[in-house]
């Protein structure tokens, strides 16, 4: 499908209000990696309510929420801050760079010890249809770069970033890319005050580590995701993701503070984005 039709389709339902089966009957597709949407999330819920499956629902949703970026755009601090079971606390600066490639971005996540020496850093390649591609080092983004370690994948992105409760797979939001994608009725359709529609996704195989199933509440105010819960293959709740805190940057919303609680190992892990340049 050429760009320019892929854009008039987008617009057209933006402004039509194309139920979103309708729209991705149009466009031809059948990978849900694949679409191409180009209008807001929140904009985006008011078809959904007039969709009946809850898997297409499930995979319109899905795919829309994966060309937001985590964090404000651009080249910003954060503190990574973690409170231990045993009560220690530990709190590492934090380089977040988002990096344009010719399709998609990068996302970039260098921490600093004490003295702003880089320890550790991870690049996030996000491009359109396909799955996040993750690179890991101990060191600084030079050696990152340089170096160009292995893609990691599986069980090998299930594993922490600084000793906190963020692992590698909840940094890139890789369970909006699994095959399984629906909209479920829940009991509880208000999180943070505000309203939601639920988005579970799972995996087709059980992961021996990690997550199975993923839970999220996707807000109708801004159109992001504001609370999740994550499941291991034995049903088995892990993990509560919280969005703290929201602000709206050049008339769009993004998230400025992250939450992490550890059902497992009782830790709770913040990030916190400084909206400022």
């Amino acid at each position: 499908m050429g760009a320019s039709r892929s854009i008039l389709l987008s617009l057209l339902a933006g402004l039509l209000c194309l139920s979103p089966h309708a729209f991705i009957q149009a466009q031809g597709l059948n990978q849900p990696d694949q679409r191409d949407f180009s209008f807001p999330v929140a904009q985006a819920l008011d078809a959904l309510d007039a969709e009946d499956d809850p898997l297409v629902q499930g995979h319109w949703l899905a795919a829309q929420l994966r060309k937001l970026a985590l964090g404000i755009p651009g080249d910003i601090t954060a503190w990574l801050n973690v409170r231990h079971a045993d009560g220690q606390r530990q709190q590492h600066a934090l380089i977040k760079q988002t990096k344009p490639l010719n399709q998609g971005w990068r996302d970039v996540f260098v921490l600093q010890d004490e003295s702003g020496v880089s320890v550790e850093s991870l690049s996030i390649d996000h491009l359109p249809g396909q799955v996040p591609t993750y690179r890991h080092l101990r060191g600084d983004l030079s050696a990152l770069e340089q170096d160009a370690p292995a893609v990691l994948e599986g069980a090998q992105i299930m594993v922490p970033f600084g000793g906190s409760g963020f692992w590698l797979v909840d940094l890139g939001l890789d369970f909006l890319h699994w095959p399984q994608q629906q909209v479920i009725p829940h009991r509880i359709q208000m999180r943070k005050g505000v309203s939601c529609q639920v988005l579970e996704s799972q995996l087709n195989v059980a992961q021996d580590q990690g997550y199975q199933r993923v839970r999220s509440w996707v807000s109708r105010e801004h159109g992001g995701i504001v609370y999740a819960e994550a499941y291991n293959s034995e049903g088995r709740k892990i993990k509560v993701f919280e969005v703290n805190d929201v602000r709206k940057v050049n008339d769009q919303w993004y998230v400025t503070e992250l939450k992490i609680r550890d059902l497992v190992n009782r830790s709770t892990s913040t990030m916190v984005f400084d909206p400022e340049p």
